[in-house]
């Protein structure tokens, strides 16, 4: 089942900072309008390589409040993953994002995480509202999805426990995580 084992929920993001720039300053301009109506969180952004600094200016709104990890090796995915509330796949609507995978919603859901994810390309084909996760439309969208996701641990645990059994019915978790 899902592990929720901070103090303060975590909102997490796995992937490629630089590839994935323009999607996390999306990401940053959403939060930085409703992040004060969420109860106190976390924002946990791995992947951000060389491009650390700019992510960090990005976020520089949540303070202390925002983790940055470089890069972790492969196998260190799923114990990073467990440490989230929520996995977040945030994209712009452009030809770039339209053909990207779900790879990052399928990895979340394997966790036993719930997702909020942005209506593009694959997502909207994996997860399936509001049983393992949640298409975000508009910023009024994200705000919702995160706030019920991060106020409701009974909800993050029943969703998360939907996803992980999508993924045993539908995929081979080891082949998700080899990757």
């Amino acid at each position: 089942g899902i592990r929720c084992p901070e103090t303060m929920p975590v909102i997490g993001w796995v992937g490629d900072g630089y590839a994935h720039r323009h999607n996390l300053e999306y990401f940053a301009k959403l939060l930085m309008q409703f992040v004060h109506e969420l109860p106190p969180c976390r924002l946990r952004l791995v992947g951000v390589l060389a491009y650390r600094k700019e992510i960090k200016s990005m976020f520089s709104f949540l303070d202390d409040r925002l983790d940055l990890i470089d890069w972790i090796i492969p196998v260190e995915i799923p114990k990073i993953i467990s440490s989230f509330s929520v996995g977040i796949m945030p994209l712009l609507a452009d030809e770039f994002n339209a053909g990207k995978s779900g790879l990052k919603i399928l990895e979340y859901m394997t966790a036993g995480i719930p997702v909020v994810a942005s209506n593009v390309g694959e997502n909207k084909l994996i997860v399936d509202p509001p049983k393992h996760g949640f298409i975000a439309c508009s910023e009024e969208d994200w705000r919702n999805y995160l706030n019920m996701i991060l106020t409701n641990p009974d909800m993050c645990k029943q969703i998360g426990n939907r996803g992980r059994a999508f993924i045993d019915a539908h995929y081979d978790r080891f082949t998700v995580y080899s990757q």
